[in-house]
């Protein structure tokens, strides 16, 4: 068994999203609120009903709050805004349902088109749009076998 060190807050958001998604994944749950025994369901559940989901006092109490580093300095929870993480989520589970790259073939001297779908699919797009940095996932390319 293999274990991965989560050395910095981008893995740590990324490992989080990963398994709030797992039930996405594996077609248990159409979306991110439907996924039964996850953080994200009860997070989602409790960000409806509040008028704040940003503050902590408004959060799942039994969790970890998401608390963002207000002025930039470290504070006992997550380091991410509630909503930034929900969204996060939300948008990494639209790119694993169904997501266009665009591409030019030089072949034909034309703009294509390619539907990609599920984690393979997220990795191609991340990397075309550059989008790895933007929202900080680290993510090993699949097209290259490990040693």
């Amino acid at each position: 068994m293999k274990s991965q060190a989560l050395l910095d807050e981008k893995a740590l958001l990324a490992c989080m999203a990963y398994v709030d998604l797992n039930a996405v994944r594996a077609k248990m749950a159409r979306v991110p609120e439907h996924s039964d025994h996850t953080s994200v369901k009860k997070h989602y559940l409790k960000a409806v009903k509040t008028e704040d989901s940003n503050s902590p006092k408004e959060q799942v109490r039994s969790l970890l709050p998401f608390t963002g580093y207000p002025n930039n300095e470290p504070k006992k929870g997550l380091p991410v805004l509630l909503t930034d993480y929900l969204a996060l989520v939300d948008w990494t589970e639209c790119f694993l349902r169904l997501a266009v790259l665009s591409f030019f073939d030089f072949q034909s001297s034309s703009r294509k088109a390619v539907f990609v779908t599920g984690a393979e699919g997220l990795i191609l797009v991340l990397q075309r749009y550059r989008l790895f940095h933007k929202i900080g996932l680290l993510v090993r390319d699949p097209m290259k076998t490990s040693a």
